[in-house]
């Protein structure tokens, strides 16, 4: 039996389901690479205040002395092999707060973390190895705080284009920004300036670095 001929409409029809199919399956496949896809980072991926406290309670929980990483999460109510809580040890890591990695049986605090949290240290020796690991240490910060201590804060696109002559790339050069005036203004070495006149009483929106010896 001949097969009866399909009308134009109808063959447009189909022709318009299979372009809508094509369509859904490339964006799933888009979104997917997009959500694959890693941001390459030369800074820690989460400011250094976040991390500073994961310190603290490594020490408060071991008196300072290397912990077992499974009892610490016991401890502190989190479940160690979650990604955030992968992604703390590896930012604490990075900021060099603490030895060892999301798959190590034990975490230790190195000694410039055990400073930046032993109630014990002298307020100006912890600040500084807070300035330290914060800043400092960070070669990207470290270098975009030299160029700009004592001068007012420039535009953000020009913190943006600084990070990335520092060799961050284009897509977290802006969220380094953020993470370093975060870590700045943790760290003291961030002031706002007040104008404060009898005829002229406002906060200015300038923002200085100013650099801080702690020695």
């Amino acid at each position: 039996m001949a097969g009866m001929a399909r009308s134009p409409k109808a063959k447009q029809y189909d022709e318009s389901k299979v372009h809508k199919k094509i369509k859904e399956v490339n964006e799933k496949v888009a979104k997917e690479v997009a959500r694959r896809k890693r941001v390459v980072r030369n800074f820690p991926a989460s400011p250094f205040e976040e991390t500073v406290d994961f310190a603290k309670q490594i020490f408060e929980f071991g008196s300072g002395e290397p912990v077992r990483r499974l009892s610490l999460f016991d401890h502190i109510n989190k479940a160690p092999e979650s990604g955030a809580s992968r992604q703390l040890i590896v930012n604490a890591g990075r900021y060099g707060l603490i030895k060892g990695g999301y798959q190590s049986d034990i975490i230790e605090l190195t000694s410039d973390g055990a400073r930046s949290v032993d109630p014990q240290i002298p307020p100006r020796e912890q600040a500084r190895a807070r300035i330290k690991l914060a800043i400092e240490d960070i070669e990207v910060f470290a270098k975009l705080h030299e160029r700009f201590v004592g001068r007012v804060l420039p535009a953000k696109a020009a913190l943006i284009d600084a990070a990335m002559e520092f060799g961050s790339s284009e897509d977290a050069a802006e969220e380094a920004i953020d993470t370093f005036i975060v870590n700045l203004r943790f760290v003291g070495l961030l002031i706002t300036h007040l104008e404060q006149s009898a005829s002229f009483r406002r906060s200015t929106r300038s923002i200085n670095f100013q650099h801080q010896e702690c020695r």
